[in-house]
């Protein structure tokens, strides 16, 4: 009777220790535009509750899948570009240990966590609440003049070009969170089993995002919207649905001169950001060092020495960061980590039509594109916001009524 009285005690304190992992976990998406405190808070309470749990039941089944290998392969090779870091060892280790590990921490808490798809639903809904708060900040932001959350002021680019940024630093910000969320609300509008009322009200909070999202005069966000557009209204085989919606965003860019002016100046050099210039010496730094780079959490220290008059600066694509910073091997590793999650979720989908599923995949890839304009992964609320989406995604494929799991 002792033993059975401690087993039964073992398991109720592994049930309350995963009650507890999922409550942190839906704080940190509730304030991750709301406060960067409460983001750190919540996700360090996650990882205490992870650790306590596993310490009671040693299970990592959830690891055999074949996206961890990947996101295991982009770990190492972080870890290798360390030996690069020369003067600046103790920064990159730093580095590793706050961006890249904590990630790699997160994503396994959300994919143990997250394997039930009513938590999914729950932790979706907690962003929706959220992403409600930022839709009314922005807009109030940009008609009445204030912000409310963070007292952020508008941005003006030029004379005649004013941007939102909501509670977010900078417009970019803004618009790598609003196409995270405007998926997300398709997943619901597009149920079947809701009433045309709900749809309906979905729709509304889905077209409200989209204006905020023009607003903001985010281009890689808006490039990344109309990627995630495509995949949603191509796997629902809407295609006529998509040439209206894909008329009517080309048809709003062509009679709105500002936002003509800011989508047309997309590749061009000289616009706010400077990108070419900026990638012209991320590409000078990869070339010296393009296997293992200079080392994870050098690139801005480095940056100055090869450019003139640019000072320091994040390479505004995350992608030749990485590559920058961690090698060829690294970044390998990273995009075979997202893409192997794209790959399956689009075949998951097309034989369980879960739009749960199809949201999720939608805004990875939104934010995905939106990352080769601008430096999303290293931005503290963005890329806890992509490490707990990818988990739940693998947390779906490890849903025992998937049946997709340790296929790879």
């Amino acid at each position: 009777m002792p033993v059975l009285s401690m087993l039964k005690n073992k398991e109720q304190l592994i049930v309350i220790a995963d009650n507890l992992i999922e409550f942190a976990l839906l704080g940190a998406i509730f304030f991750l535009p709301i406060a960067n405190a409460a983001i750190e808070v919540f996700v360090y309470l996650a990882f205490a509750f992870f650790i306590f749990k596993k310490a009671l039941r040693w299970d990592f089944a959830f690891l055999k899948d074949i996206s961890f290998l990947f996101l295991g392969v982009f770990l190492l090779f972080c870890a290798l570009s360390l030996f690069n870091g020369g003067p600046l060892f103790s920064k990159c280790l730093k580095a590793f240990f706050a961006k890249w590990w904590k990630g790699f921490f997160l994503v396994m808490v959300a994919a143990d966590c997250f394997q039930d798809k009513k938590r999914i639903k729950d932790a979706l809904v907690v962003f929706l609440w959220s992403a409600g708060l930022v839709v009314v900040d922005v807009l109030a932001q940009r008609f009445l003049g204030f912000e409310f959350l963070r007292g952020k002021h508008l941005l003006r680019l030029s004379t005649h070009a004013i941007a939102v940024c909501g509670p977010f630093t900078h417009y970019n910000g803004l618009g790598s969170y609003l196409i995270v969320g405007i998926p997300l609300i398709a997943s619901f509008a597009l149920k079947k089993d809701k009433g045309w009322v709900h749809r309906g009200l979905f729709v509304l909070f889905g077209l409200l995002m989209i204006l905020c999202l023009v607003l903001s005069l985010s281009r890689g966000a808006w490039v990344g919207f109309m990627a995630e557009l495509v995949l949603i209204l191509c796997l629902t085989g809407r295609v006529r649905t998509l040439a209206v919606f894909s008329s009517c965003f080309i048809l709003l860019m062509s009679i709105i001169p500002v936002l003509r002016q800011r989508f047309l100046f997309m590749f061009q050099s000289g616009g706010d950001s400077e990108r070419f210039a900026i990638w012209k010496g991320a590409w000078c730094m990869i070339k010296e060092h393009p296997f293992l780079g200079k080392g994870v959490g050098t690139f801005m220290s480095y940056f100055a020495q090869y450019t003139t008059g640019l000072g320091v600066a994040y390479a505004h694509n995350c992608y030749l960061q990485i590559w920058a910073e961690c090698g060829i091997f690294a970044l390998s590793g990273f995009l075979l980590f997202a893409g192997s999650m794209l790959y399956r979720g689009v075949k998951c989908f097309k034989r369980a039509q879960d739009y749960q599923l199809l949201g999720l995949m939608s805004a990875l890839l939104g934010f995905c594109v939106h990352s080769f304009f601008d430096t999303q992964l290293y931005s503290l609320q963005l890329v806890t916001m992509f490490w707990i989406i990818s988990g739940m995604i693998l947390g779906y494929f490890s849903s025992p009524l998937t049946g997709e799991v340790r296929k790879g």
